[in-house]
């Protein structure tokens, strides 16, 4: 685990981070402590721990929920969380059901779901950005968006384990 992952990367502490910036920081990072730019065993047992940070940073940074979860620790209380609000569990009860009928029933179908997973995830991430970037952060607002990227993801998941049983010819039918 990593403490602070933005300091280990040395980025900036944002939730607008994109993967081609993690992966230069991760670069240049790994170019400093590498293993093998160490000879010595203590030097070398030093490098490898600290290249194993940079590496658990970069994990961290790289998927949006993480980042999310390690911004709101290391800025809000620990151990609140937010539930999905009724308008959002309706939403995605409702996304639920459409994708069981969608799988069987065509193309069409399919592809509105995958539109709305796409462009729910999407605008997700803005409000998390926004939220963020805040003069004021709205600490309640950002645990519930993550709240929801997190339900939205484990949908998208389900989503396409639904599509592989079909491809695959099984029933496709429900999403458990």
């Amino acid at each position: 685990m990593v403490d602070d992952p933005f300091k280990v990367l040395g980025l900036p502490r944002q939730f607008a981070l994109n993967p081609t910036e993690i992966g230069l920081a991760q670069t240049r990072a790994l170019a400093v402590c590498h293993p093998d730019r160490q000879v010595e065993g203590v030097a070398r047992e030093d490098a490898v721990h600290a290249s194993a940070q940079v590496n658990a940073a970069t994990l961290v940074l790289m998927d949006p929920l993480k980042r999310a979860d390690a911004l709101i620790a290391m800025g809000d209380l620990p151990g609140r969380v937010m539930p999905l609000s009724t308008t959002q569990l309706a939403a995605l009860m409702e996304q639920r059901d459409l994708m069981s009928v969608a799988v069987v029933s065509g193309l069409a179908h399919q592809e509105l779901c995958e539109h709305w997973i796409q462009t729910e995830l999407e605008s997700t991430l803005h409000q998390l950005r926004c939220g963020f970037e805040a003069p004021e952060i709205s600490w309640q607002g950002v645990r519930a968006c993550v709240a929801y990227l997190r339900a939205l993801t484990r949908l998208s998941n389900e989503w396409a384990a639904l599509r592989a049983d079909a491809e695959k010819g099984g029933s496709g039918c429900r999403l458990e």
